[in-house]
């Protein structure tokens, strides 16, 4: 029996895990330990906990911190504090290897509790490039500290191994992001519309808008008057999801709240929209506005056009349903008028076919079933140019 923790930190991992865990859950050889994150129990984000536990997935850990105005100290002292929090929920649950995702900050406590003890580490999504958030430096970190990979494209599988990583570690899987939004069975237009109050028969744009993290206080503040600038000078309905727990998000979060308290008829802000109706909304949305990972990553599966604004996915594979812009309100508009003209039957899909998590199971179980500690722990350089 393999041991398997999990942890997901905020909502949008925990969509992104849940097949991963789902899958472990149904295997005779394996066990899941799922932790919780404490942005998970953010009031002002949220509360995305409901939506685990609403899952049916046994949760074996919760880390409960206080979330408030998440400013880059408050972050710092976060993600302390869960470090040792974390450290003393993986010696109690003892598990073979802890599986983390993507390249959020709250995922560095897990991995640097997880390294103190001597934990072996999966990741899933190291490899990919997004040069306009801290994001791209925490990805790297983590692959660095990690000892499987799960990648989602050839190019992620090539950047681990620049990185010096054992080619055996190393897996190309796709990623479960995809499983997430179509392996889900999700409600009709009608029905979703009826549930959040806008009217899918005519268009809708699914709006999600993060921080720019390594951009300055005045930047952000100019990225979202011209965002939400041009946004005011749409006329279709606007269905907000709630920004991620970055520093920056709750002046975000007020612009949101603006739009929808002047204009409820035609916005609508969500906190968590659930996989199935996530799923949903890239299904029958007219476009999607922002700078998520999810326009990228998860609009191909249903060639849903994209205006991806700014620097944060810069770097990041992308289809041809995506056209970045930089975040000025005309070039804004310039792109909202191309994606209501997006005609294109069909696009490439570079991030999977929805199929990553059980061969991420699988090939967990397989190599930390058979594997000692001692070998997954052992880490050797490679280097195509460097000789030993």
């Amino acid at each position: 029996m393999v041991k398997l923790a999990v942890f997901t930190g905020s909502r949008s991992d925990f969509d992104r895990l849940y097949w991963v865990c789902r899958t472990i859950e149904e295997k005779q050889d394996a066990e899941l330990a799922l932790i919780l994150g404490y942005l998970h129990f953010s009031a002002s984000l949220g509360e995305s906990f409901r939506a685990v536990v609403d899952s049916g997935l046994p949760i074996a850990k919760e880390i409960r911190l206080e979330v408030d105005d998440l400013r880059d100290n408050d972050v710092a002292s976060l993600v302390g504090e869960a470090t040792r929090i974390l450290g003393q929920s993986l010696a109690d649950i003892q598990p073979d290897a802890l599986i983390v995702l993507g390249a959020r900050l709250e995922i560095l406590a897990a991995v640097s509790a997880a390294t103190c003890l001597g934990i072996p580490i999966a990741h899933i999504g190291g490899g990919q490039i997004t040069e306009g958030s801290v994001d791209d430096s925490v990805r790297h970190a983590v692959t660095k500290l990690s000892h499987l990979h799960f990648v989602a494209n050839s190019n992620a599988e090539r950047r681990v191994l620049q990185l010096g990583e054992e080619s055996w570690r190393v897996h190309l899987t796709g990623s479960p992001s995809i499983d997430a939004v179509i392996g889900s069975e999700f409600p009709d237009a009608k029905s979703l519309g009826t549930d959040i109050g806008l009217d899918f028969s005519k268009p809708v744009a699914l709006i999600t808008v993060h921080p720019e993290t390594l951009s300055s206080e005045q930047e952000q503040a100019i990225f979202n008057r011209e965002v939400f600038g041009a946004l005011l000078k749409t006329d279709f309905q606007l269905l907000f999801t709630y920004p991620n727990g970055d520093p920056g998000s709750d002046a975000i979060l007020n612009e949101i709240q603006i739009m929808v308290e002047n204009d409820g008829k035609r916005c609508v802000a969500v906190p968590n929209l659930s996989r199935a109706r996530y799923a949903s909304a890239l299904r029958h949305s007219r476009l999607m506005i922002g700078n998520s990972s999810s326009g990228v990553v998860e609009a191909p599966a249903f060639n849903l056009p994209v205006v991806n604004i700014g620097k944060r996915q810069d770097g990041r594979l992308k289809a041809k349903n995506v056209y970045s812009c930089v975040p000025l309100e005309n070039e804004i508009d310039k792109a909202i008028n191309w994606a209501m003209n997006y005609q294109t039957d069909s696009c490439d899909k570079p991030y999977g076919d929805g199929q990553s998590a059980p061969r991420i199971v699988e090939a967990l179980v397989e190599i930390v079933g058979k594997t000692s500690c001692k070998v997954l722990l052992s880490k050797k350089f490679c280097h195509p140019y460097l000789e030993d």
